[in-house]
């Protein structure tokens, strides 16, 4: 007989969701309004660029919650700040937004690779995997779609 899994907390669940509306706003701006769309591609790298920042913050919140924090994983934390950072100055880089779509996509990989540590991860709560991996793959669906609404000019 399995184990029942421990539910999402509402609160974590409706802002997560509620933490999509931007990448979801941004997509559609791109495909509604070709006048707009370098402004949207912007808002939705810089926005992306936080929301990778607060994952890689809440890491840094759960190791140093331990006696010994260790250097390995508070140095991994601050990847997603720094790449995501990068990852959004690239995108507004380049002729016209040349780079709008290569760099919507480096911040799609770097969504996969941390929710792919949270959830092989032992340090979260139990309920956090099946959250990450939901919004994650919303997350890197709505980023994908606006690389297609970029690369359909």
């Amino acid at each position: 007989m399995s184990v029942p899994r421990p539910p999402v907390p509402r609160p974590a669940l409706v802002y997560a969701l509620a933490g999509l509306i931007p990448f979801a706003a941004c997509a559609g701006l791109i495909f509604v309004s070709r006048d707009d769309a370098q402004v949207a591609v912007a808002v939705e790298a810089v926005y992306g660029a936080v929301i990778l920042s607060f994952l890689g913050g809440a890491r840094w919140g759960i190791e140093i919650q331990r006696a010994a924090p260790r250097a390995g994983v508070i140095t991994l934390t601050m990847a997603p700040s720094v790449l995501g950072f990068g990852a959004a100055l690239w995108t507004m880089g380049g002729e016209q937004g040349a780079n709008a779509a290569s760099g919507l996509l480096v911040l799609a990989a770097l969504f996969i690779a941390a929710g792919a540590w949270d959830v092989t991860s032992r340090d979260v709560p139990d309920w956090y995997p099946r959250l990450r991996t939901a919004i994650t793959l919303a997350v890197v669906v709505l980023l994908a779609v606006s690389v297609f609404g970029v690369a359909r000019g």
